[in-house]
């Protein structure tokens, strides 16, 4: 059985009652975790890990993410671990979330996984980013295993993301342009409130990318204002093909 499938499978589990045998190591990470989110950002804005994040080093892929759900900047080492930002930012049961913020003790060192993630409903979740070739490592491999046992025991979810795990294709496309170009922004209820009663107020076979843009040029709106509904879910249209000016926008019920 491949460790993804193993790693799946005891993530299951853990919502079936998984409970804490070590009060300590459960203790320990715990205040790690608020520790993490209580953290404010540097002057720079971005929040920094407890593993320094190297950025601008030559040939290095690391680079800082913008989060909208963090209020600051988010360092990542690898272009998967960026693509795992976007995600997060869409997801909308994910409050928030750092990078590099706890550490796992091991065999006299420490393990740091790639992200920490507070949902909605208060729950945490540690994610490792890896490249599906690298899991057949075993070194990598009973790195992992150690990491999942070490928080299934302490009652926390562990996932190992990887390409097979991220949106794909156009999907992606449209959620990296819907969030570049609105979606990071902050937006008024207000203003989502007038543009939907907007959109409302054009005949359904009409709501084209194209008519939407129109009408909030009319009316005096940023263009903005569409991409960041859209990225939202206050409006709603087909992701698996390119948005383009003809595309139709749905108003959710």
């Amino acid at each position: 059985m491949k460790l993804q499938k193993q790693l799946n499978n005891q993530f299951m589990e853990l919502g079936q009652g998984a409970v804490s045998t070590k009060q300590e190591n459960t203790s320990s990470i715990l205040e790690q975790i608020f520790s993490a989110f209580d953290k404010r950002p540097q002057l720079d804005h971005v929040f920094h890990g407890v593993r320094r994040i190297k950025l601008g080093k030559h040939g290095s892929r690391s680079s800082l993410f913008y989060s909208k759900k963090c209020g600051g900047f988010i360092p990542v080492e690898s272009r998967l671990e960026l693509r795992h930002c976007y995600q997060l930012e869409a997801d909308r049961t994910v409050k928030r979330y750092r990078t590099q913020a706890i550490k796992i003790p091991r065999a006299g060192k420490y393990l740091v996984p790639d992200f920490l993630i507070e949902f909605v409903d208060g729950k945490f979740e540690v994610h490792e980013v890896k490249l599906d070739v690298r899991l057949g490592n075993e070194a990598l491999r009973l790195k992992l295993q150690f990491a999942l046992e070490f928080l299934l025991a302490d009652g926390l979810a562990y996932r190992v993301i990887t390409e097979k795990n991220l949106p794909q294709s156009h999907v992606e496309q449209n959620i990296v342009m819907l969030y570049d170009r609105g979606g990071r922004l902050t937006v008024s209820e207000l203003q989502l409130d007038l543009l939907r009663k907007l959109v409302l107020a054009i005949l359904p076979g009409e709501r084209t990318v194209c008519r939407i843009r129109e009408e909030l040029r009319r009316v005096g709106m940023p263009s903005f204002l569409l991409e960041n509904a859209l990225f939202s879910g206050v409006l709603s249209c087909e992701l698996a093909h390119p948005i383009r000016s003809q595309s139709l926008v749905e108003v959710p019920a």
